[in-house]
């Protein structure tokens, strides 16, 4: 029992489980292809931590190749089984959002808007991220937006969130 607490990876609890995992969509465009790399992008600013995770996705509906949304974990050591808001930057945080949904309309990330309501939730995390195994990361509530439709102004959306992703662990 203690193990799976400390997030080891030597019992059955790692990995992302047998539940559905399509993809996680926001403002009408889907991502998913998830992986997770230790690759210390977005280190936490002061003390000894482990190795920050980059997460990042690519957008599989509508088709649109290079698009992508991309989180950090700087501290995963501190992920659990709990929900993660959005604007806890210690544990999480956006690093980018670039889709383009059904319209042609480009959406960005909007990181001078209020953070929304969204959070995140992992399941079989294990091993700061890097377990073989992988894990599973659902997301929900509502993140800021830029939308861009041709040559007029972006507009600034509070967009939905939601869905479940398998994240596998590889090298980004």
């Amino acid at each position: 029992m203690l193990a799976a607490l400390a997030g080891c990876g030597d019992d059955d609890s790692c990995g992302p489980g047998g539940d559905e995992a399509a993809g996680v969509t926001l403002a009408a465009v889907t991502f998913d292809n998830f992986a997770a790399s230790a690759n210390n992008d977005c280190p936490p600013s002061a003390g000894q931590h482990p190795t920050s995770v980059t997460v990042q996705g690519e957008q599989i509906s509508p088709e649109v190749p290079g698009q992508f949304l991309v989180l950090c974990l700087p501290r995963p050591d501190l992920i659990d089984d709990q929900p993660v808001s959005f604007t806890d930057s210690e544990r999480l945080e956006v690093i980018d959002v670039f889709g383009q949904d059904g319209d042609g309309c480009d959406i960005h990330f909007d990181d001078t808007a209020e953070p929304g309501s969204a959070a995140a939730t992992f399941s079989g995390f294990c091993d700061n991220g890097t377990n073989e195994s992988g894990f599973a990361m659902s997301l929900s509530g509502n993140l800021p937006i830029s939308r861009t439709c041709g040559a007029d102004p972006p507009e600034a959306q509070l967009a939905p969130l939601g869905g479940r992703a398998k994240v596998t662990a590889s090298t980004l």
